[in-house]
């Protein structure tokens, strides 16, 4: 996810990357292993063309031929990069530049359903990405549509009883632009209203701050990064909290993660991660919400805003 005006960063060519290992509010954890960067040509990865899995699910990924566990997929982007974070070995990899978008366009968020098919949204439009390269086109060119922000595939049996489904909240014009409005998208990239995050009879109204993911391991649960209304766009730190997939409601609010401007949110695994304003990757207690910072993504010693992340809905949601 991430906000609709402009970057005032000077960004360069040339990725590098530096590890951070701090959280933002409390004192410097112990040293932990650095996380490998990885820039170069990474194996070839599921393109999503999987036909449908319709076999029970268990709890946790089967383990591999040796015995080791498989390797944990969350995808992340900034406003015109794909990159793969890997959780469990904690690597980053650069997929690639998502070359079809036009000049001046942004990617604001993506999603992937169950089988890894990736779509996205941008100032411009609907799109469709292959993970594997990062290649996309437009499904649906209209600036005028204003698509999500936050951006996520919720598992049968929430919005639609036969399919999944793509939801995001968008911009309430009656509500100053709060992106309150829980919406569906379809896949021709023309957008329902189904729902609001708050009640209304709520004494404090939230608004969607950053990203929302759901799974279909831990019972079809969402989450969604919010920030009461009213809070300046650049103070105050983020909130976890769960909401209905049903309906995009507002059920509780998990914790204070400590950062601020998450603008992608995933989980593997039963943690979640964050993607912020600032570059970092931030490991996330789906228990409490505290978040903790891994590493951060820079170019040339500058840091590379995060504008959203997505993950199957098929994740494990156990280690």
């Amino acid at each position: 996810m991430r906000r609709r005006f402009a970057l005032f960063l000077a960004l360069s060519s040339g990725v590098s990357v530096m590890a951070v290992v701090a959280a933002c509010s409390a004192p410097e954890p112990p040293n932990r292993n650095p996380i490998e960067y990885r820039d170069d040509d990474a194996p070839k990865r599921d393109s999503g063309t999987r036909p449908p899995r319709d076999e029970p699910k268990g709890e946790e990924d089967p383990p591999l031929p040796d015995g080791g566990k498989p390797p944990g997929r969350v995808y992340s982007h900034t406003r015109d990069t794909l990159y793969l974070f890997e959780p469990l070995g904690q690597t980053l990899t650069k997929i690639g530049e998502f070359a079809c978008l036009k000049a001046g366009d942004r990617m604001l968020d993506i999603a992937l359903d169950r089988d890894g098919v990736m779509y996205g949204t941008s100032d411009d439009g609907f799109l469709k990405i292959d993970p594997v390269d990062a290649s996309c086109f437009y499904v649906k060119e209209d600036r005028a549509a204003q698509y999500p922000n936050s951006l996520a595939f919720v598992p049968i049996g929430t919005v639609d009883n036969t399919k999944e489904v793509l939801v995001g909240y968008r911009f309430d014009p009656a509500a100053t632009n709060q992106a309150t409005i829980y919406a569906k998208i379809e896949p021709d990239g023309t957008m329902v209203n189904i729902g609001t995050l708050n009640d209304p009879a709520a004494p404090t109204k939230f608004r969607s701050s950053g990203d929302i993911m759901s799974m279909i391991r831990n019972g079809n649960k969402a989450y969604l990064t919010v920030k009461p209304i009213g809070t300046d766009a650049g103070s105050g730190n983020d909130l976890l909290a769960e909401v209905d997939p049903k309906t995009g409601r507002i059920i509780k609010i998990v914790g204070d993660v400590s950062h601020k401007n998450l603008y992608g949110l995933a989980q593997w695994a039963g943690t979640a991660y964050g993607f912020d304003e600032s570059g970092n990757i931030i490991e996330i207690d789906m228990q409490t919400g505290e978040g903790t910072t891994l590493t951060t993504l820079t170019e040339e010693g500058v840091p590379v805003a995060w504008y959203g992340a997505g993950v199957t809905t098929d994740a494990p949601t156990k280690p």
